[in-house]
């Protein structure tokens, strides 16, 4: 299972994160020709609303976004005192 977003740096470049995660198995017996079973979609629905909604919390709309995306993703680490 996956969930991701981008974010437009400027008009050329982009910066895209995707979050994956395995799909538990399904639970109970599965309808023939299904691809997911139902636990497997709530699943789902419950993994991308979690991660988009923290998503959204750490990256802000205006300039700096790729000083937030490496803040966020430790890519900057922070000078020892």
């Amino acid at each position: 299972m996956v969930t991701g977003a981008y974010y437009y740096v400027n008009r050329k470049e982009r910066v895209i994160i995707v979050i994956t995660k395995p799909l538990v198995g399904p639970s109970g017996i599965v309808a023939e020709k299904a691809v997911l079973a139902e636990n497997q979609y709530s699943e789902i629905d419950e993994f991308s609303h979690q991660w988009q909604t923290w998503l959204n919390q750490q990256f802000t709309e205006g300039p700096g976004i790729l000083t937030q995306l490496k803040k966020v993703l430790r890519l900057n680490p922070e000078p020892s005192l």
